[in-house]
């Protein structure tokens, strides 16, 4: 739907529905399986704990701080929370594709 999918061929990684995940054995595992330094990892999410393990391991955090029901505005409370964890970037929502590719482009330079 994004279209940013081409930017990461296989390596795109999500929650899983098991006990044993965690996001911090996600990103470590991402990391340990791939060639590629930390400063190319980029993670989107909408949780503290998400935005801080790709921050811990040196990569981009975009955190998504949308403010429900409507999803069109940033939420002031999410978005303190996710700069507290360490998002590089915040955003309302995934419908600002501009902004994402040129997120993604800046990350795998």
């Amino acid at each position: 739907m994004l279209r940013i999918d081409g930017f990461f061929g296989d390596s795109i990684f999500g929650a899983r529905d098991d006990y044993s995940f965690s996001k911090a054995l996600l990103v470590r595992r991402i990391l340990a399986s791939s060639e590629r330094a930390p400063a190319k990892l980029i993670g989107f999410g909408d949780g503290f704990v998400e935005i801080e393990e790709v921050k811990k391991a040196g990569g981009v955090a975009v955190g998504i701080a949308t403010f429900e029901p409507e999803c069109i505005e940033i939420d002031a409370w999410k978005q303190r929370r996710l700069t507290l964890a360490g998002a590089d970037y915040i955003l309302p929502n995934f419908l600002c594709q501009p902004l994402l590719l040129s997120i993604v482009s800046e990350s795998r330079a």
